[in-house]
C-alpha cells in the first residue's frame, strides 16, 4: 500500500502542512478523491500528532458550523481504523511515522436558526 501511495497515477507530490518542535504533518492529494497523510516525528520520545481535517482542505475559511468526515486507513499496519470525524490523532514513536489515506471524505454543515 506504501508502494501504491507512491505511485499514484494523480502525481502529485505531498507537502508539509504543519512542523512544530519536531512534530510535522505531511499530506498530499490522491486520485480519486483521496488524502495521503504522514505524521512525522522527529523528536527523541514517543509523541502525540493530531491533524484536523479542516487543515488539509481548506485554508483562511471558516469551517466553524462545518463538520468534515473521513474513513481513515493506516498504510503500514494495513488496517482500517474507522470513521473519524473532524481530528485523526496517534503515538508516533520516536524518529517514526504513521501513513495514512483518507477516503470517503466527506462534509457537513450546521444550521442556525
Amino acid at each position: 500500500e506504501i508502494i501504491a501511495l507512491n505511485q499514484d497515477a494523480l502525481g502529485i507530490q505531498g507537502y508539509k502542512r504543519s512542523s512544530e518542535d519536531g512534530l510535522e504533518v505531511w499530506a498530499g492529494d490522491l486520485e480519486g478523491g483521496d488524502i495521503a497523510v504522514v505524521l512525522f516525528n522527529r523528536s527523541p520520545k514517543t509523541e502525540n500528532i493530531a491533524v484536523r481535517f479542516e487543515e488539509l482542505l481548506f485554508e483562511n475559511v471558516d469551517t466553524e458550523d462545518m463538520s468534515i468526515s473521513a474513513h481513515v486507513r493506516d498504510l503500514w499496519a494495513r488496517v482500517d481504523l474507522g470513521v473519524y470525524e473532524d481530528t485523526f490523532a496517534g503515538a508516533v514513536p520516536s524518529h517514526g511515522v504513521i501513513a495514512l489515506r483518507l477516503s470517503g471524505v466527506t462534509m457537513s454543515i450546521e444550521q442556525r436558526i
